[in-house]
């Protein structure tokens, strides 16, 4: 059984960015058109199987709201609703230092390099 996750008080520390398959992807934004600024960069297949991630300048999730919650949180993505839920993808807020190593083995393992070449 999955732990509860509290995503009413952590305000959104899991939502850097929005990763999504590319069909996602392409439904989202045809719901919800990316705000002014935002960068939605294609990463190679490689990567969780992702086709894009979204994120606004210096990082952060373009459709996290000032309050801190999801303004598309009914059709965010798979990634966004498995987040702290499946092995390999932590609670940041209740697992700090387990979400700490799990960045730390992508950045380790090469699949984080399309940072150094959008």
């Amino acid at each position: 059984m999955a732990e509860h996750l509290p995503c009413e008080e952590c305000g959104g520390q899991c939502c850097g960015s929005m990763p999504a398959a590319e069909a996602e992807f392409q439904r989202i934004v045809a719901a919800h058109p990316l705000p002014d600024g935002a960068a939605a960069i294609k990463l190679p297949t490689r990567l969780m199987g992702m086709g894009r991630v979204v994120m606004m300048p210096g990082g952060g999730c373009p459709y996290l709201r000032a309050d801190r919650r999801c303004s598309i949180y009914a059709d965010r993505p798979q990634t966004c609703r498995d987040y702290g839920l499946i092995a390999g993808m932590p609670c940041m807020y209740l697992h700090p230092e387990a979400a700490g190593q799990q960045v730390n083995r992508w950045l380790e393992s090469g699949d984080l390099a399309w940072k150094e070449n959008p």
